[in-house]
């Protein structure tokens, strides 16, 4: 299964909320997380907020920010030239003052920039959700780094996805038992679309639930997933907060020193 097939937005905006256990749930509690780093950051500076969205998709990360904040930069690199587009016309559809720059990156080719970077440069918060866990330890390494390395002193990195901080048995059975609630979800969705859309739906279902499988774990299920990536957080923050935790999906936020 590649990530084209997975990742179409047309699709992906519909599917996302069937496949992430108490989706609206999460949203709210970081949607309110952020908009008290929003007010701490304003109050600190009258500059702009900066944000980099790291595999931004079509933007159901970043978008929302842009409704709440008005002094706001954002920085969007995704490896999907088609989800950056989508990404681009909902945010010329808001018609806010915002600076919004969206690149297309290969997420799997990012190199740490140095420690010493040009502080212009730098955000006061970077967003990861759901990206790292479709790529080998290495890989999660790399860009865990160039994240941290992107924020400025004191800012904030919020990752939202997969962590593994159960034993190897008890990770298995909860993926076994998130897999059985998407099938659920979409199951449900099936039910009450039309015939077209029923079996769209039941495409999107089956592709997905062989990505959960077969493709999207590098064993173990976590992130960080050994003692390399601990260290890098140890090394580079000086807080770590869980916002939100359903099964293995959970909302970290990390605050690097000053």
């Amino acid at each position: 299964m590649t990530m084209s097939e997975l990742y179409n937005p047309d699709k992906y905006d519909r599917c996302l909320p069937l496949l992430i256990p108490a989706f609206e749930l999460a949203r709210e509690v970081l949607a309110s997380q952020i908009h008290a780093l929003g007010e701490e950051l304003k109050s600190a500076s009258n500059s702009e907020i900066a944000i980099l969205d790291i595999g931004c998709g079509s933007g159901f990360s970043s978008i929302p920010l842009l409704a709440s904040f008005k002094n706001l930069y954002i920085e969007a690199v995704d490896s999907d030239r088609r989800m950056l587009e989508s990404y681009r016309r909902r945010a010329q559809q808001l018609l806010t003052d915002a600076r919004v720059l969206a690149n297309v990156v290969d997420l799997a080719c990012l190199e740490p920039i140095s420690n010493k970077a040009d502080q212009s440069r730098l955000f006061d918060l970077c967003l990861l959700f759901f990206v790292v866990n479709n790529f080998s330890n290495e890989i999660r390494e790399k860009i865990l780094l160039h994240a941290l390395l992107m924020l400025k002193p004191g800012g904030c990195l919020i990752v939202w996805d997969i962590f593994g901080f159960q034993s190897l048995e008890m990770q298995s059975t909860m993926l076994s038992n998130e897999i059985d609630l998407i099938s659920k979800n979409f199951d449900r969705e099936i039910e009450l679309a039309t015939e077209d859309e029923a079996l769209e739906l039941m495409e999107e279902k089956i592709k997905w639930v062989q990505h959960y499988k077969e493709d999207n774990f590098y064993p173990p299920v976590a992130f960080p997933s050994d003692d390399n990536g601990l260290r890098l957080i140890q090394y580079h923050t000086d807080s770590t907060e869980v916002l939100f935790r359903h099964g293995l999906q959970v909302i970290l936020m990390f605050r690097k020193r000053r």
